[in-house]
């Protein structure tokens, strides 16, 4: 048995059979990966609200056949001011799908985790502007993956929706934000 540990943002987590998780961490080391939280739904639950997205875990792994296994896993940081506002986690959903959309398994990726953890950041202050963020995720993801120059912008959200289709072949979904009285 081969047990390793490593850190990620929880992109992720679904329910398998009964009593298990299916978890997607985004790392530095390898990048998204797929690891199996055996027993995470029963009353004996050890993980706690450990694996829900956008929390930063450090977790022990053991390669199984299939996945990776969770065996063990402590809260880095959570962001309870992302959890305060339904925009705030539309848009954080919406990242999230992009990052899944857009890459391959195990497949290292330092500056896309980076920009996700600034972004989660961002989010969990008080006051934002999350059309601006929307659009700073979207030019710097574009910026990230080489998509675009590092001085252009890609302009509006559908040139993004363009570009992203060209490169994944995938759509992905347009955020749906609450209008918020003034």
């Amino acid at each position: 048995m081969k047990q390793h540990a490593i850190s990620g943002i929880v992109l992720h987590s679904k329910d398998m059979f009964e009593k298990d998780k299916i978890i997607e961490l985004f790392t530095i080391e390898k990048g998204k990966i797929k690891c199996l939280a055996k027993y995470a739904n029963t009353s004996s639950f050890k993980f706690g609200g450990k694996l829900e997205p956008g929390n930063i875990i450090h977790c022990q792994l053991y390669k199984g056949r299939s996945f990776d296994i969770l065996m063990q896993c402590d809260l880095a940081k959570n962001f309870p001011g992302i959890r305060s506002s339904y925009n705030k986690i539309t848009l954080l959903m919406y990242v999230f799908d992009t990052i899944r959309l857009a890459t391959n398994f195990e497949q290292e990726n330092a500056p896309l985790y980076e920009l996700i953890d600034s972004i989660l950041h961002v989010l969990d202050q008080k006051e934002i502007n999350i059309e601006d963020l929307q659009h700073d995720f979207e030019n710097n993801f574009l910026k990230t993956e080489g998509l675009l120059a590092h001085q252009s912008e890609s302009g509006t959200h559908l040139q993004f929706k363009n570009i992203f289709y060209d490169y994944t072949g995938k759509d992905c979904r347009s955020p749906q934000y609450l209008a918020i009285k003034s």
